[in-house]
C-alpha cells in the first residue's frame, strides 16, 4: 500500500499553521494467483454446453481452468467466459467435447497477448528448459503438463527434419489440447503433436477443423 498527499501550510488565526491537503492516492497490488479449485462451479453454465461422456479425460477439468487463468483477474475471467460462450451458441447446436471446451478457452486467454501467441507457445515444447520469461505462466504451466505425460519423439528427416511428439496417453486433456491445437495453428511438415489412440486422434482432428469457425468468429468480433 502506497499513500501519496500534496501538503501545504498556511497561517490560520488563534492557530501556528494549517494545513491543506490536495490530493491523496492509493495503490494497492494484488497478487492474482491461482484460481479456486471451485472455478468450474462458477462457469457452469458454459460447461453445461459440453458432453464429458464424448471424450473421457484423467485429470479433473478444474486443473485445466485453473492453469489457463493463472495471474488473470476474476473480472478478466467473467469476460473472457462470457465472450467465448457467446461464439460457441452463435455457432455449434450439439454439444462438444471437454477437449474443444479446453481449446476455446485458450483461444480466448491467448487472443488477449496477440495472434502471435496462437503459434508461439507450443514450439517451445521440444526445448529442454522453459521459463517463464520464455512463456507467460499459464502458457508455461501447461506445456509443464505437457512435458510429464509420457510420450515418443519421431523426426522425419525427409521432410526438413519435421518432429512429431506422440503420446502414449490418449485421454489426457494436455496432449488433446495440443494434437487439436497443432492441427489449426502450427505448420505441421515442422512440429506435431499426436496420441497413440487412432480414434481419438480422428476426434481430435474433427475438433480442429471445427473450431477453425470458433478462431475466425472470435478474432473478427473482438
Amino acid at each position: 500500500l502506497v499513500l501519496y498527499a500534496t501538503l501545504r501550510l498556511r497561517p490560520v488565526p488563534h492557530l501556528r499553521w494549517g494545513i491543506d491537503i490536495f490530493f491523496i492516492q492509493f495503490t494497492i497490488q494484488l497478487d492474482l494467483g491461482k484460481p479456486s479449485n471451485k472455478i468450474t462451479q462458477k462457469y457452469s453454465k458454459y460447461i453445461a454446453l459440453f458432453d464429458e461422456s464424448h471424450f473421457s479425460i484423467d485429470e479433473p477439468i478444474e486443473e485445466f481452468w485453473q492453469a489457463v487463468f493463472t495471474d488473470i483477474g476474476a473480472r478478466e475471467q467473467e469476460q473472457l467466459v462470457d465472450k467465448v460462450m457467446l461464439v460457441h451458441k452463435l455457432l455449434y447446436n450439439e454439444p462438444k467435447d471437454y477437449s474443444f471446451m479446453c481449446v476455446e478457452l485458450l483461444i480466448a486467454v491467448l487472443h488477449n497477448r496477440g495472434k502471435a501467441a496462437f503459434s508461439t507457445w507450443l514450439y517451445k515444447f521440444g526445448e529442454t528448459t522453459i521459463s517463464n520469461e520464455d512463456l507467460p505462466l499459464p502458457l508455461h504451466l501447461l506445456v509443464e503438463k505437457l512435458k510429464s505425460t509420457p510420450y515418443k519423439t519421431i523426426i522425419y528427416p525427409m521432410t526438413r527434419d519435421a518432429h512429431e511428439f506422440n503420446f502414449s496417453i490418449s485421454n489426457s486433456i494436455y496432449p488433446a489440447v495440443a494434437c487439436i491445437w497443432s492441427s489449426i495453428f502450427l505448420n505441421e511438415n515442422i512440429i506435431r503433436f499426436s496420441v497413440k489412440n487412432e480414434g481419438i486422434n480422428a476426434l481430435l482432428k474433427k475438433n480442429a477443423k471445427e473450431l477453425q469457425s470458433f478462431v475466425d468468429a472470435f478474432c473478427l468480433i473482438y
